[in-house]
């Protein structure tokens, strides 16, 4: 049971792995994003990647991963559209992770 256990679990981990990499690249091929908001996902993404990689959530964060998406999601739903619906998905994989 166990191993089944794990190997769900992984899945949606893998998932946000692949969902964070499309989230990167978009972000290196998006000519029109200020430098604040593109530094601002480049640290959420680390900061989720390192997360998942230790398999754990952060307690002590200002906020949790998904309130960060949720703000940065609102912020750029107008003028990038294609980074919020990553983002969106991405919250979507952090809460069947419970992260």
């Amino acid at each position: 049971m166990a191993r089944h256990s794990h190997e769900v679990l992984n899945m949606p981990r893998q998932k946000l792995r692949q969902l964070l990499d499309e989230l990167r690249a978009e972000l290196s091929a998006s000519g029109d994003l200020d430098d604040e908001a593109r530094e601002a996902l480049s640290r959420l993404s680390d900061d989720i990647d390192r997360r998942i990689s230790e398999e754990t959530g952060a307690a002590d964060a200002q906020q949790t991963p998904l309130e960060e998406l949720s703000d940065a999601t609102l912020r750029l739903e107008a003028r990038h559209p294609r980074l919020a619906q990553l983002l969106g998905q991405i919250g979507d994989t952090l809460g069947k992770l419970g992260i």
